[in-house]
């Protein structure tokens, strides 16, 4: 949070990353999407901030929704869970409780499946916006959703394969105070994202698909912990090194554009249950 630099957002000698700063502010030339605009951009180098402006009215203790960047935190907490054991593999079946009756398709459904937004589970506008903004309970919402398709035979973005993650997590914590602590003790005060909040539903339940709250400085924080491959401040292995690996390279047939809850920023496809693979599979 030491910061050296001049009135325009840029250290002294990294005066050449004004245009970039201009152009990411730009409507014209970037974000031309009605209502798109940059509320803040900050570059890095060698852990320390070298450039940083704000958009009028905005700061670096100005909050924002992060959206789907937080599954990207959900997924840095599985790589820590399974480093610690609480999870064996990713191909391991996320046994939610609430799919334990003999004969429940779902209980095919992997990590990896999750992971990789295969599961095949139906997901629409309509259970995903009852938790964001109806107030439905997360786990009532996205446990009672059948299969549309068979595991690992689809790619489909879906905020409850997500949530269904975060879910399996807390059963395998088995404790609410370490579940409600988890993502802070283990990896955003580690960090030092003490501006980061993760939001809960009425029943103390993660929204750990888009609910979290941070500053741009703390995004920055996480995005340089994947740069450093998952190691922080003295050495300290936040986040497994093959974890993040893996977290950031095609982890699926289905779709060569996305890894483990991070999209990959490379042109990519789908492949839809009507070919040839779902009868592979």
């Amino acid at each position: 949070d030491v910061v050296d630099l001049g009135t325009d957002g840029l250290a002294t000698e990294y005066a050449a990353l004004g245009p970039v700063l201009d152009r990411a502010f730009d409507r014209v030339r970037y974000g031309r999407e009605p209502g798109v605009v940059t509320t803040a951009g900050i570059v890095i180098q060698g852990g320390r901030i070298v450039a940083e402006r704000y958009r009028p009215g905005f700061g670096i203790h100005s909050g924002y929704r992060t959206w789907s960047t937080t599954k990207s935190m959900t997924a840095a907490l599985t790589g820590i869970a399974m480093q610690q054991g609480l999870l064996k593999s990713v191909d391991e079946r996320v046994a939610i409780p609430e799919w334990s009756h003999p004969g429940d398709p779902r209980q095919a459904i992997t990590f990896r499946h999750l992971l990789t937004m295969s599961s095949g589970l139906f997901s629409g506008g309509a259970n995903t916006a009852a938790i964001y903004f109806g107030g439905q309970d997360v786990e009532s919402a996205i446990t009672t959703t059948p299969l549309d398709v068979p595991p690992g035979t689809r790619w489909k973005y879906a905020n409850n394969d997500t949530l269904l993650v975060q879910r399996a997590l807390r059963d395998r914590l088995g404790d609410e105070w370490r579940y409600l602590r988890y993502p802070y003790d283990e990896l955003l005060h580690p960090l030092g994202m003490y501006h980061t909040r993760m939001e809960t539903d009425h029943l103390g339940r993660f929204v750990g698909s888009s609910q979290t709250y941070t500053t741009a400085r703390d995004l920055a924080r996480f995005g340089y912990l994947y740069l450093r491959k998952g190691r922080w401040a003295g050495g300290v292995q936040v986040v497994p090194e093959a974890w993040v690996a893996e977290t950031i390279q095609p982890s699926t047939p289905l779709n060569d554009a996305y890894g483990f809850m991070w999209w990959l920023n490379r042109p990519g496809h789908w492949i839809l249950p009507s070919t040839p693979l779902r009868d592979q599979n």
